[in-house]
């Protein structure tokens, strides 16, 4: 059964290897990343790997901001 996970530190470590783990297992994830420049890199490390359900987006949970954008 496929579900969609929320990663949160995906730009790299632990994060990261979760985030491409389930992907090759077919979940449908959402990997977040704090800063900007994380981004391209997993951007383009799913691409390579063929892995077209992980999304790659910033997100910082300590900005007001990026939290009310991330629950909409």
């Amino acid at each position: 059964m496929s579900k969609t996970v929320l990663i949160t530190g995906a730009g790299s470590g632990f994060g990261e290897a979760a985030a491409i783990c389930m992907a090759k297992n077919g979940h449908r994830i959402i990997a977040t990343v704090q800063v900007s420049p994380q981004v391209m890199p997993l951007r383009e490390k799913a691409k390579k790997l063929g892995l077209d359900n992980l999304r790659v987006e910033r997100l910082d949970l300590t900005d007001p901001y990026d939290i009310a954008q991330a629950q909409s």
